[in-house]
Order: C-alpha cells, then structure tokens, then sequence
C-alpha cells in the first residue's frame, strides 16, 4: 500500500487551514499546519512535505517570501508549492507565483473535487482517494465544530450539516447521501472562504493607503465575492460631492456621471435611510433612479450606505447578480459587511493620515532637534563663554563646554565628578555673594552674578555668570542653563570708563544745576552734593575767604555717619594752607600720596581722617575774574587724580566759576525784572503781585482797598527844558516823598516814565479814599522841590478804584485804576474814582473790533519796514516788518491803538499771517527781480504762537512763494516764551532747524532771564527802547545796557538796540559793542517801495568815530 502524501498547509486564518485539513484528511492525505512562513520552514526542516499550500498575504512572513526561501535552498526546491488566495487578488497571486515559483494559484473559493483534483495532479496520484481513517460522521462533526464560532452565515452551514448527519443516522441510501453531502460541503465552503475573503479584504483594506487604491481594491472584491456583473462605490466629502470613485463593469460615460452627480433614486435612499435598498426585477428599459443615462441593462439593484457609527463615508450599489434572480439574504449581508468594512477602512485610512502626519512632525521635529544639536554643539564649542547645563540642585552637571579648563584652569572631567569643585576657584571675598546667588538660582532657576575667580597659576579673572530656568510643560524646573563668561578685560575698561563718566556725571550735573539755580549757596551745597553722590568722592566741599580765615560754605560726605553739625567746624592746618595756595596762584592742586599724619591737625574738621582719604584736589573758584573760593575734592584711593580726571576737574571748575558770575548777573537783571532802576521802587509785576497779598488780607479782614495810579503833569516838559537829569532827580524825590507818607500795609510802584501806583490796604468801609489821596500823595508831591538849584512845582492827575466796589482781584482793580486815571486827565479833573457808568472805551473797542474785521475783509492793511543797520559798517543789514491800518476814515491809526484789541479778539491769529505772507511774497518777488534783499523779521503774537501751528503756518508761507528760510526772521517777545518754555524750546528748535533766523523783542521788559534765554535757540536779541533813551545821561541804564550786550554776546547773540534817535545813543551802544541798531537815527517805518529803493541806493548810517575813552 502507498505511502499516504504529506501536505503543508500554511495559512495565518484558522477557518482555511481546518476546512484543507478535514478536505485533504477525508481524501486520505497526511496534513501538517503552519501559520506563518517563519512556522512552515521549521516544519519543511522536520517533515519534509510533498507538497506545499500557502496563503499570500501573511504576517511575520508572507507565502512570496516562503516560496523563495524554499526555492533557493536545494533541499526543498523541488516541493511544488501552490498558492491558495482570495479572487479578488487571483492576477496579483499569479505573477508573484511566476516570480517566486510557485507551480499554481488556487482561487478562494474554489470546489472540494477541484482542490483535491489539483493536488492529486501536482502529486501525480489518482483523482480520488476513498475516505481512509476519517468517516463522514466525523467529517461533518469536526466541520460543524469548526463553524461553531461563525457569524449567523456560519450557523446557517452548521445547521445544513447537521441536516446531513441526520440523514446519515437514519439510514439512508450511501449514493443520496454523498451527493447530498458534496454540495453541502461546496456551500459550506463557498460560504466560508466567503467570510475568508472578506477577512482578507479587511485587513488588505486596511493595509491601504491611498483612497483611489483602497476603493478599486473594494469595488473588484465586492464584484467577484458577491458575483456580480457590475459594482460601483463613491466616497463623499462632508456636503455630499463624490470626491473618489471606482467602479466595475461600467462604461467611462456613466463612471464619469456617477462621479459627478449628486447621489439620488435609490442610492440617495439608501443614504437617508441608513439601510441597504434594492431592486429584485427591474424591466424598464432604462436605468432604475438613480443610476444615470447609458448604465447597462440590469434586473436586480442592491444599493448601501458606507458609514460609521459617526458619519456617512459614501455608497456602494451592485447590479446584475450572476446565476440567481435576486440577491438573496446571506448576499445582502456580505455586502453589509463589505459596506462597514469600507467605512472602517475610511476610518482608519483617515486615522492613519493623523498619525502618518503626526510621525513626519516628529520626524521633522527629530530631524530640527538634531540638526539644533549639532549647531549648539558647535557654537558652545567655539564660543569664549562657558556653556553649563545642570540639574536644579546643581548636584550633577549634564555638559561643560571645553573653555571651562581654560577660564578655570580645571578640568572638565573634574567637574564632573565634583559638581561643586567650580567654587573653590572664587574669590574669598565673593563665595558668600555667589553661594546666595546660587541659593536664589536653586529655586528661580536664573542668576546674574558677577565675581573673582583665582586661577592654579595665581591670576585674578572677573566672571560673569548667567543662569536661564528650563521647564516642562507643568512649569517645574528641570534643567537649569548657563553662560559663564571671563570679562577680565571689560571690567578693566569698564572701570576706566566709569571713573571717566563718573566725572562727566559731574559735569552734566552741575551744568543742570547751573541752570536751574540762581542762588550761590543753593549752587554750591548742590555741587558737593553732585561731587559725592555722583562723582563718588569720599569728601567735598567749597571754602570762601573770610577775612584771614576759610570759612567752609557748603559740604557733603560719603560715609552717611559723618556728624552733619561739622558744616560749622574749621579746617585743618593743612587743608586750609593748601587751599590758600590754591587762592594765591589760581593754579588747581593735587596730591595723589596723602599721608595720615598730613591730615591730623588741630582743626576739628577731621572727618577726611575719618573716611581715610587717600587723594586730594584743590580747585580755584572765580568770578569776574577775581578768585572767591576753592572746591576741595577727596578720594580714598592713591593716585586717583590722574591727568585725564584732572583735565576734566579744571572744566569743572571753570563750569563753577561761570556759574557764579551767571548769577550775578542773573540777580542783577531779576532785580530790574522786578523794580524800577531809578527810584528803586517796585515796578508793576511786583506791584501787581503785591497787591494780591494785600487783597487776600481785606477778603479776610472785610476792609477795603484803594488802588491809585499817580500821573505827573507836563513831566516831558521838565525832561526836555531842564534835562534829564533834572528829571531823574524829581522822580527820584516824588519815590522818596511817598514811601515816607504811606503808612503800613500799603505799596508802592513807578510804572512807568512819570506814573506811579499806589496801593493802600485795611482801610475801613466808611473811609474817604479822596481823604487819603490828598493827604498822603498829593501834598507830599505838590510842595516845592529843589532840583539842581531849581525850584519846582508840580501837579498831578490820579485814577482811584476801590475794592471790593470796583473790582476784587488785583489786574482788575490796576485797570479799573487805569481807567479812571484816564477818565480824570480827559475830563479836566485831577482825581476822579473809577465809573463804570462812563466808561465809554468799551464801546469804542468794540466798534473798533468790527472795524477791524472789515479792514481784514477788504484789505486796509499795509506793510511797512524799518531797516537794521549793522554798527560796524552802518550797512542795511535787516528789516522789521511793521503792520500799519490807513482808516477809510479815521486815516492811518497807530499800532497801539489796534493791536491789543486784535489780541484780545483772537483777530491777531489771521492779520499775523496776513503780515507773514506779504512779507515772504515781498522778499520772493524782490530777489526775481535781482534786488539784493536781506531778511525781513515777522513778529509774533502770544496770540499766534499759542492758538497757530506756528511751524507749519511757517513752512506753508514759504514754501507757496518758493521763498529760501533765511530770508525770514521771527521776533518773538520774553513773555510769550515764558508762557510754557517747554512747548516754546520744541517750536522754536523746529523753526531754526527750519533755517529761519530768531530774534527775542523787547528784552529786558518781561520777567526771564538770561538763564533762561540759554535755553532757547535765538539768534538776536533787541533790547528794549526803554534802556536806549536816557542811555547817555543815566549810569543805570548804561550799566544794564552794557550787561546785556556782554552777556547776549557770550551766548552767540547778535544784539540789536531799539528806538536809537540821536548820535549819542548810536555812540554809547557802539562802544558797549552792539552789533546793530533800529530806530528814527537811520530811518522811520517806510512803505516796501521806499525800502526798496534803499537797498538799490546802497543807503548806509554814516558812523561817527570810535569816542576815545581813556
């Protein structure tokens, strides 16, 4: 008898290799089972088969490389091996066979008799082996104990084979029963290789990445499992268009409609119902609904949705099942299946995406981080700074670049092991510093210290440590990362340029104190101040002679111990003998070596012992020329003054000196800002203010308050006929006779040339001011005066207002006063109280107002310039644009009559740019003609400059004639910049950067100072006409004259003088070194064609000779 075959069954399902075992175990085979590759070749090894039967598709390894292995080794080359695969994967399996060698493919699912006929013939044995050891009963039990587990298509065949097995049991014919038993075990099979097959097209479908693949692979599966004739399936995007499409058995026009058409008919049902549909005997002779024109003919239609539990992938339909009439249950429910397989897959193939997507952002996030370490290697081991990361409790160190052992002059592997090694390096008199510092850092994670460190080989390095906390999500500290640079040589430099700013922070400081004090023991407490708390000098202070001594006016420690009552103490011996040398020889000092012993005299000012000082410098203090005092600077180290800081410490001085002598002259014109020059007396800034106070005490005590302004009659007259020192004498007595009448509380003020204001307080309701007008000013002024040996009488008109009747504040009250005064010399009465009932001025203001409107309107206005001319060579150097009004009426009214009211109305904003634009058109028409022009000055309102956009007004005027800047200059007044200095000082640094030049009017008249006038970039400065007219005869106002030019010239001004008439004004101003002059000497106020023709004659002042002065 035969030996009975050996079969290898190899197949990772367990359905395929029991079905082929019980197959090939009932045709009398013996039957070995592999469930993988890897599995079949350790059997080969042992068994030795005669035949090898694989599934393709397997895990661990697939039937493909199980062929090859087997048919490279030649042991086993010669096993025929056979491929035993799904339908729809029929071609595929052929052309691996062919290139792998396997001999066949055996189609899932194919019949018993055509397996074991396949076999028998690749066995060379006959086609049919009788049952051998195996009976039919234990054929259909083991078959139904296979089927056990299977879905309802599985009890289905159980239940048949059960059927046969009754059958068996009661005894029927063998012939019937084996027929019988054939075909059930062909359904049985077809069945369950169908369940395989979708299986396997699970987990192809799953293994599928591309939609376009996955569905072709889907629609040819579906066609040939549930057999038939044509398939078709459509995945959808979220508003229901068909995004892919395959199909099977269609022509290209209806694959091309379906892909895109909406769904509809039965497919767009089986959507909205979420159930299979289907059509069992169509005989229409067009396509069922749904299924566009063109679509072949078709009896049967099953139509299903593919979704999922969350949404709806697409549809699936098949049409036209092969060898039946309709679809029957089990193929409704293969195609369930197929359908929910599909959406799984859709499922999974867009979970694959995400996680496909996610792993290339790790793999470019791997890639980054790489790349990021290489570069960070590379930078921290080519950088100077020391890179560390370590752990928060700094007890292990992850990396230490290698400049480590060259900054430290350790190694890197002893860090390492010794994480705390890196401190025995610091500095003694730093660990305790740096052991905080990384206490802190334990915790915050950051540091930025800096300290000493002390190489093996002695040398001292200044290190900077930086320390930056690492996180992780939850904000805990993991790593800490550092930097730890040697800036030796920065700390050097650092060190030379601070003790540089140290005293160029000096400097700026006294400069701004220069500024803003105008008082000199404010000055110098403040530079001592400056000299320690920004210099860092341990003492300063500044001495003034005092008789034979030297007396400490102003000083400042830096030990904040030292006793401030030692202000009051004397200097030592040899403090004081310095700083007298110093006095004597207006030569700076310094001693960079002081000795102890040098410091300890006798003096008790012995506080530079005390700070142990080790430098000392002594700098000279002058004014005018004439030295006043000595700055005593102390340092405590030796050798501290050296010849860079000396050179700046003699700036400092000189900076002091000019200060003092700012001052000065500062005290001397606050003072003319306040009083009058001549008599002393307050003039009306103060006495405005002044009366305020005394105000203040009526509104409090319910007194009154007369206000009384005192014109002198036929004054001029006196000026003219007995001159002007006769003149100065009679107001100088009228001044003396008041002040000795007035009684407390009262004030007293000369206004102007013969005005006088008087101010008389606390008087009671029922007073008679009339009463008090002739006793305390009229009778005095009014009895004889001598003056230069003549006597005088004089006579006088007075205004009175009373408060709180006329007025209750001060400027109200002054123009009520005014008024009045007024009101009595037009009247022909001498005294006269205010009366507002005959005050008829404001209605003149007001139709003058309206007058000036309309001038405004129809152009009554007219330019006039008055030449400048320069003192040097009495050339035309400059003009003054003067506004004139020619009345239709009235005729030509003066300037004072108009322009306060054109300021009170705002009128002056749009007359000024009037004047602005005539002048720029002037001057451009002018230089196209040829004509040698010179810049034309504009004045300024406080008006304009406070309501205009003054720079662009400007820029506008001349821009639109083409007009070059420096043709055009500005005249402003002292009290319009004083009225915000800042705002002023950003416009008029706008202006000049502009080009146009700057003039300040009328100096001398406001309340600034030349202190104030540093601030601003003017480059002229006019003094008032009031300083010019008694110029020659009055010592005063040559002195202030004389004062202003000098110190208007340090600045870099130009100075102008205002109102020159006579020859001898013109020669006062010459040798006071004026540059130029405006006034009737040279010429009136002209009409632009007469200016005009100036230029063109070359008109020039003819300049009388230099006055000799011995």
């Amino acid at each position: 008898m035969d030996t009975a075959p050996t079969i290898l069954v190899v197949d990772d399902r367990s359905i395929n290799r029991e079905f082929l075992t019980s197959l090939f175990g009932y045709a009398g085979y013996r039957v070995q089972l592999a469930a993988d590759g890897i599995e079949a070749l350790r059997l080969v090894a042992d068994a030795h088969p005669d035949l090898v039967i694989t599934d393709v598709l397997m895990p661990i390894m697939d039937g493909v490389e199980l062929a090859r292995q087997l048919q490279s080794d030649p042991a086993t080359a010669a096993i025929p091996i056979v491929f035993y695969t799904a339908t729809y994967r029929l071609e595929e399996a052929r052309e691996l066979a062919r290139s792998c060698g396997a001999r066949l493919v055996i189609a899932k699912p194919s019949s018993p008799r055509a397996i074991l006929e396949t076999v028998a013939t690749l066995l060379g044995r006959p086609q049919a082996l009788p049952p051998q050891e195996m009976s039919a009963p234990g054929l259909l039990g083991g078959m139904a104990s296979n089927l056990t587990g299977l879905s309802e298509l599985q009890r289905q065949l159980q239940r048949m084979f059960q059927q046969g097995q009754a059958l068996l049991n009661e005894g029927g014919q063998v012939q019937a029963l084996s027929t019988q038993l054939e075909q059930s075990l062909a359904a049985a099979q077809v069945l369950g290789l169908r369940l395989t097959a979708l299986i396997e097209l699970g987990l192809e479908l799953a293994s599928e990445r591309d939609p376009d693949r996955l569905l072709k692979l889907f629609v040819r599966a579906a066609q040939d499992i549930l057999n038939v004739r044509h398939a078709a399936a459509g995945l959808m995007d979220q508003g229901g268009r068909v995004v892919h499409l395959a199909t099977r058995g269609l022509p290209d026009a209806v694959h091309d409609a379906l892909a895109t058409q909406p769904p509809s008919g039965l497919i767009a049902q089986a959507l909205r119902q979420g159930t299979p549909q289907s059509i069992r005997d169509w005989s229409g002779e067009t396509p069922p609904p749904g299924l566009p024109d063109g679509h072949p003919s078709l009896r049967t239609l099953l139509a299903l949705p593919v979704r999922s539990a969350v949404r709806t992938y697409g549809w699936l339909y098949l049409a036209d099942k092969l060898g039946a009439d309709a679809f029957a249950t089990e193929d409704e429910q293969i195609a369930a299946t197929f359908a929910a397989q599909l959406a799984l897959a859709c499922e999974n193939l867009a979970l694959f995406e995400e996680a496909q997507e996610y792993a290339r952002e790790l793999e470019r996030e791997v890639t980054e981080r790489r790349a990021s370490e290489l570069r960070f290697r590379q930078l921290a081991e080519n950088i100077r700074e020391v890179f560390w990361l370590v752990n928060p409790t700094m007890s292990e160190f992850f990396y230490v670049s290698p400049i480590y052992e060259e900054i430290w002059g350790r190694s890197r592997a002893s860090l390492y092991a010794e994480p705390d090694s890196w401190r025995e390096a610091v500095h003694p008199d730093d660990r305790r510093a740096v052991l905080e510092a990384v206490s802190r850092m334990r915790e915050t994670g950051q540091v930025d210290i800096d300290f000493r460190l002390l190489r093996p080989n002695g040398s001292l390095r200044w290190i900077n440590a930086r320390g930056f906390p690492i996180r992780d999500e939850r904000g805990e500290l993991i790593r800490i990362a550092g930097l730890a640079e040697d800036v030796t040589e920065r700390k050097r430099a650092a060190d030379r340029i601070a003790r540089l700013n140290r005293v160029y922070a000096v400097l700026s400081g006294i400069n701004s104190a220069i500024v803003r004090i105008h008082e000199p023991q404010a000055l110098f407490e403040e530079v001592c101040r400056i000299a320690v708390e920004e210099g860092t000098f341990a003492l300063a202070w500044i001495g003034l002679p005092d008789g034979e001594s030297l007396r400490p006016r102003a000083w400042r420690a830096r030990d904040p111990q030292a006793p401030p009552q030692a202000i009051g103490l004397a200097v030592s011996a040899a403090d004081e003998a310095e700083a007298r040398r110093v006095l004597e020889s207006g030569r700076a000092a310094v001693c960079n070596d002081l000795r102890l012993e040098d410091l300890a005299a006798a003096g008790p000012l012995n506080l530079a012992l005390d700070l142990e000082v080790r430098s000392r410098a002594a700098l000279p203090l002058r004014q005018d020329g004439a030295l006043v005092g000595v700055l005593m600077l102390y340092a405590r180290e030796a050798g501290f003054f050296d010849a860079e800081e000396q050179r700046l410490l003699d700036e400092l001085a000189g900076d002091i000196s000019f200060a003092l002598q700012y001052i000065a002259k500062a005290e001397r014109l606050d003072y003319l800002a306040y009083y009058d020059p001549l008599t002393g007396l307050p003039n009306r800034s103060l006495f405005v203010d002044r009366l305020g106070q005394l105000l203040q005490g009526a509104h409090h005590d319910g007194t009154q308050v007369a206000v009384i302004l005192v014109d002198l009659d036929h004054f001029k007259r006196i000026n003219d006929t007995l001159g002007r020192h006769v003149g100065d004498g009679v107001l100088q007595a009228v001044a003396d006779r008041l002040a000795a009448t007035l009684e407390e509380p009262s004030s007293l003020a000369r206004l102007g040339a013969d005005t006088f204001a008087v101010a008389i307080a606390a008087l009671p309701a029922e007073a008679d001011a009339m009463a008090i007008l002739r006793r305390c000013i009229v009778d005095p002024v009014e009895r004889p005066l001598t003056i230069a040996s003549q006597i005088l009488h004089l006579s006088l008109h007075a205004g009175i207002a009373l408060y709180p009747r006329d007025g209750d504040d001060a400027e109200t009250l002054f123009v009520h006063a005014e008024t009045a005064l007024g009101q009595a010399q037009t009247s022909g009465k001498h005294h006269l109280y205010f009366d507002s009932a005959l005050n008829a001025e404001v209605a003149d203001k007001l139709v003058l107002e309206e007058e000036l409107r309309q001038a405004l309107e129809t152009r009554q206005f007219a330019v006039h310039l008055q030449p400048k001319v320069s003192l040097r060579d009495g050339a035309i150097v400059s003009a003054e644009a003067l506004l004139r009004w020619n009345h239709p009426t009235r005729g030509l009214v003066s300037p004072a009559s108009f322009i306060p009211l054109a300021e009170d109305t705002g009128l002056i904003v749009p007359i000024g740019e009037w004047v602005l634009r005539t002048v720029c058109a002037q001057e451009a028409d002018w230089l196209k003609q040829g004509l040698r022009t010179v810049p034309v000055g504009v004045n300024l309102s406080a008006v304009q400059f406070r309501e205009t956009r003054v720079l662009e007004l400007v820029q506008d005027a001349l821009a639109t004639v083409g007009l070059a800047p420096g043709y055009l200059e500005l005249e402003l007044t002292e009290s319009l910049i004083m009225q915000d200095p800042a705002e002023a000082v950003r416009i008029l640094n706008a202006l000049r950067a502009l080009g146009v030049r700057l003039s300040m009017d009328d100096f001398g008249t406001g309340y600034s100072s030349l202190a104030q006038l540093k601030r601003f970039p003017f480059d002229a400065l006019k003094i008032d006409r009031a300083f010019i007219i008694d110029i020659v005869h009055n010592p005063e106002d040559a002195a202030i004259a004389s004062a202003i030019i000098t110190m208007a010239r340090r600045l870099g001004l130009t100075v102008v003088a205002e109102g020159v008439e006579t020859v001898e004004q013109l020669c006062e101003l010459r040798a006071a070194g004026c540059d130029e002059m405006q006034g009737y000497l040279f010429s009136r106020p002209v009409p632009l064609e007469e200016f005009a023709a100036m230029l063109r004659a070359g008109k020039r002042l003819p300049l009388p000779p230099m006055p000799h002065r011995g």
